[in-house]
């Protein structure tokens, strides 16, 4: 049975960080912030995905827009960066 995982917040550009992280046990980086981080290449060069929102779900969101999150990460394999 797997133990709890270890998670890093960082804020900004942690990308070359990324290695030294998985060699001290990091199995969580939060968050991948797209305004500078490449996504896309992350997740090519280490695999794994654990999609959430930011923080929390704001009230006013509408469902269909939920609907539509969801979908995206269902299919983001198969669609890479085309559409998500």
């Amino acid at each position: 049975m797997p133990g709890p995982a270890s998670i890093s917040y960082s804020c900004g550009d942690a990308s070359e960080f990324i290695p030294d992280l998985i060699d001290c046990g990091i199995d969580v980086l939060n968050p991948i912030q797209s305004e500078c981080m490449d996504f896309q290449e992350i997740y090519s060069k280490y695999g794994g995905l654990l999609a959430a929102p930011t923080h929390l779900l704001e009230p006013e969101v509408p469902w269909e827009n939920i609907l539509a999150y969801v979908e995206a990460c269902r299919t983001y394999p198969e669609n890479g960066s085309k559409g998500v």
